[in-house]
């Protein structure tokens, strides 16, 4: 069997045995700094970055204005753009 067609035959079962299907995506969105807006809510890096170019950009930034209020002073390398350290960061000032 090749590559895909075990990764088709796993797929299949997990959804037959009713089993979630956790992609590596997930699994590191769990270990991303969450910012806090309310009690019950948090937004994640990765779920800012649109785009997924690994940056976090005023546009994407707009998601959320707490981050739009801070973003020139979170941006430490002055380049327009947040990283995951950055954004960690100021995750941490707005909680």
């Amino acid at each position: 069997m090749t590559p895909i067609q075990i990764r088709k035959l796993f797929r299949a079962s997990a959804l037959a045995f009713g089993l979630p299907l956790v992609s590596a995506a997930t699994i590191a969105h769990a270990a991303e700094p969450a910012l806090a807006t309310a009690p019950e809510a948090t937004v994640s890096f990765t779920q800012l970055d649109a785009n997924q170019d690994g940056y976090i950009d005023t546009s994407e930034a707009t998601a959320l204005p707490k981050l739009v209020e801070v973003f020139s002073k979170a941006d430490t390398n002055a380049d327009g753009k947040l990283s995951s350290k950055e954004f960690a960061a100021v995750a941490e000032q707005l909680k």
